[in-house]
């Protein structure tokens, strides 16, 4: 069984999709290596291993998805954050479709606190979290932004070499939230305000509200997109070890009111209006090997496929689930 994975940007050809694993094997490599002193032995080399092997279908004009591979699934890995991504997006996109559809508007909301040290970034991860669960347990917040999908991400500063947590929030609110009828209208200045008084600091001065417009693009890749980029840590040992320490079993992502039950209407696989559908019929399904060991694919071998994905089997259902999960 293939697995369908949404992908916003279109179908794309072999060398595409073999060109981001490439790039994604030389991170895990160095990834695994960083983790080796630090994990069992078998941790390591599922890491080591992760997208060693991949399997992609394709038409006769060369345009693929991907198929089947091993996937390690730990959170450092960059090949499995890549993968996550793409289905946390399939899940954004038909949430958002259907609370649109329902009459809400998605806003986006981003909240920050000022970067801290690498001794600090667990008590300030955990921080952001009771922070944003004191805020929208507040009558005004819970009235008007309880239907929310949340996500924290983490960046470093090499200059300052300090690292900084922060909240993407995409919230539903209700026809009339404009209007000022329903009097729970949260502006700019009252956000950052109470963001001051949950968090307990009063030297935060960067909040933002924006309207979301439409089902994917920009917003969703924001919310969908890495909790840590490899770039950030992959810096050095020191930084990895934080990233690493930091992120260990902490919540990240959160689902909340009529979100989190559209989030479990879909995995249990209704919603499926709200995504796009892969029609195409291919003729080939392809596999690859990392010869080399260091994201050189070349393929090892080519089977006629002639046939479209399975919708009624769920496929993209479980793409997505597959790589949400923590």
């Amino acid at each position: 069984m293939s697995l369908y994975l949404h992908d916003t940007t279109g179908r794309k050809k072999s060398q595409d999709h073999l060109s981001i694993m490439a790039e994604k094997r030389r991170y895990q490599i160095r990834v695994a290596e960083m983790l080796e002193k630090c994990v069992l032995a078998e941790t390591y080399r599922r890491v080591l291993e992760c997208g060693f092997r991949v399997s992609v279908l394709e038409d006769d004009e060369g345009s693929t998805r991907f198929d089947t591979g091993f996937f390690c699934k730990h959170r450092m890995c960059p090949a499995c954050a890549w993968r996550k991504s793409m289905g946390t997006a399939v899940v954004l996109t038909a949430i958002s479709g259907a609370m649109i559809a329902e009459g809400y508007t998605p806003l986006m909301v981003t909240l920050t606190a000022p970067n801290c040290e690498a001794d600090q970034l667990e008590d300030e991860i955990l921080r952001y979290n009771h922070a944003w669960d004191k805020l929208i347990r507040r009558k005004r917040y819970r009235d008007a932004w309880g239907n929310n999908v949340r996500k924290l991400e983490v960046t470093y500063n090499q200059q300052s070499d300090t690292y900084h947590p922060h909240l993407h929030v995409m919230v539903f609110v209700r026809p009339g939230y404009f209007g000022g009828s329903s009097g729970n209208y949260i502006s700019r200045a009252q956000l950052l305000s109470d963001w001051r008084k949950a968090y307990g600091n009063n030297n935060i001065t960067q909040v933002d509200i924006r309207k979301a417009y439409g089902t994917n693009g920009k917003n969703i890749a924001e919310l969908s997109k890495y909790v840590a980029k490899a770039e950030d840590y992959l810096i050095s040992q020191k930084v990895f070890d934080t990233f690493l320490k930091a992120l260990r079993g902490k919540r990240l992502f959160g689902y909340s009111g009529r979100c989190k039950d559209l989030r479990a209407a879909y995995k249990a696989g209704e919603l499926r209006e709200y995504i796009d559908r892969d029609t195409t019929r291919y003729a080939w399904r392809v596999m690859y090997q990392d010869i080399s060991g260091s994201g050189d694919y070349q393929e090892t071998d080519r089977q006629i496929y002639d046939a479209m994905l399975e919708d009624d089997e769920g496929i993209e259902i479980a793409a997505a689930w597959a790589y949400m999960e923590d």
